[in-house]
Order: C-alpha cells, then sequence, then structure tokens
C-alpha cells in the first residue's frame, strides 16, 4: 500500500515536470510599481532548486534517488501529521481543562491548527479527485482530506471552548469531536498498513 502511494505521486512528480518543460508563459520582470509576493518567490526557487537535484540525483544514478527520498518523507510526514494532530488537540484541550494553559494561549493556538489543516484539507481534495490515480490511492487521499477537515473542526470548537472556559457544554462537543477524530484516524492507519500491519 504505501509503495503504491509513494509510486502514483512519483508519477504525478515526474508528469508536472515533464510539463514544465513545455512553453512558459512571459512573465513580466517586478517593478518598483509591481508589488512582489516573497512567499511565491520562495516557493519557486524551492522547486527549481528540487528540480535541479532531481537532474544531478538521477545522473548520478544514485539510490535511492531524490524522488523516492521526498516522496517517502510526504508519505511519513502525512501519517504522522493525522496522528499527531490527536495529539495536540488532546494535549491542548486537557491543559485547557486543567488550567496548564491559559484560555488565550490554547485560543491561538487552536485557531493556527483549524487555519493550517482547512489548507491541508483543500490539497488532499485536490489530490484525492485526480482521475489519473487509482481507485485506492483517491480513496486515501480523499480521506485525508476529510480528517484534516474534521480536525479543522475539532479545533475550531476548542477555540470555542476557549472562549468561554467554564462552559461544560462547549467542553462536551469539544470533546466529542475529539473522540470522533481519534476513531478516524485509528481507522485511517489500520487501512493504510494492510493486513500485516506495516
Amino acid at each position: 500500500m504505501r509503495t503504491t502511494w509513494i509510486a502514483a505521486v512519483a508519477c504525478m512528480l515526474l508528469a508536472h515536470g515533464a510539463e514544465a518543460k513545455g512553453k512558459q508563459p512571459d512573465v513580466k520582470p517586478a517593478t518598483a510599481a509591481m508589488p512582489v509576493d516573497k512567499d511565491a518567490l520562495t516557493v519557486k526557487r524551492l522547486v527549481d532548486g528540487l528540480r535541479q537535484a532531481i537532474k544531478v540525483s538521477q545522473a548520478a544514478k544514485e539510490e535511492p534517488d531524490l524522488v523516492t527520498l521526498l516522496l517517502d518523507a510526504v508519505a511519513e510526514t502525512s501519517m504522522s501529521g493525522v496522528i499527531h494532530g490527536h495529539y495536540a488537540l488532546a494535549g491542548c484541550g486537557q491543559a485547557l481543562r486543567s488550567g496548564g494553559l491559559g484560555a488565550d494561549d490554547v485560543r491561538a493556538y487552536a485557531r493556527d491548527m483549524a487555519q493550517n489543516w482547512q489548507q491541508l484539507s483543500q490539497l488532499y481534495g485536490k489530490l484525492g479527485g485526480q482521475r489519473a490515480f487509482d481507485p485506492e490511492l483517491r480513496s486515501i487521499f480523499q480521506s485525508l482530506a476529510l480528517m484534516t477537515e474534521k480536525a479543522g473542526q475539532t479545533a475550531g470548537l476548542l477555540a470555542h471552548w476557549a472562549d468561554l472556559a467554564s462552559d461544560n457544554g462547549r467542553a462536551t462537543a469539544f470533546e466529542g469531536a475529539l473522540e470522533d477524530y481519534r476513531g478516524r484516524v485509528k481507522a485511517f492507519v489500520a487501512f493504510v498498513q494492510g493486513p500485516s500491519g506495516k
């Protein structure tokens, strides 16, 4: 399962690289009157650097090659992210209940998590809609999109509870959503690991 996932994403990355070799759109140089998106420039430099490094790795016939290493890191990060998301939510909730963290801090952390998970959900959703992937792989990305969406909703409920930490109803709503998320993570990990548990 994990190998299939990495191989499919590798095909997507290599196809994207081949597409990028085609005609590039005309880009006007930045001027003082034209705002520069520094984040976009940073991402472009990163992508350009990675493409160059991939060419060097392929020419050197490195084993494993850079694409495999990068995609392995993406797969491991995705798995760790959904698991550690539960840890983060549970830990913040417990800290709010016990007074180990102030409500203002918990609210700020929860809002950051909600925003980040929403962005991840959108990215995974796009991958889950790729018809070039086989149904099983699309299902994995769709599951990731749903889980990160649920994690974001749970973080939103945590922020809502932090607005009024003494409200037991808000605490109960958060804890119910957290338990639902925990169950989804457990089922997802079991699905990806397969019957062998690896």
